[in-house]
């Protein structure tokens, strides 16, 4: 409460998705405690995905990536698209 947060305006254009998430996505950890990290969650997204596919997509590549290594945070991924205009 009391804190100023930078507000930021735009438009998101024809046919993109604008993708959002916690901290808990790219600090998700392997078996080896090794973090999935900003490099992998790019790769891991495809450049026609819908937002729900994209939110899909990148929380199944996080869960691989972990296998059976304990969750340490939250792992929250929202997305929102603009269809292409005709």
């Amino acid at each position: 409460p009391g804190d100023d947060f930078p507000l930021y305006e735009g438009v998101l254009a024809a046919g993109s998705t604008l993708l959002g998430y916690t901290d808990g996505v790219t600090e998700a950890f392997d078996a080896q405690n090794q973090a999935y990290g900003a490099t992998r969650l790019l790769a891991a997204l495809a450049q026609d995905d819908s937002a729900q596919a994209a939110c899909q997509r990148l929380l199944d590549d996080v869960r691989r990536f972990a296998g059976d290594a304990p969750q340490s945070d939250d792992i929250t991924i929202l997305a929102i698209s603009r269809r292409r205009e005709d």
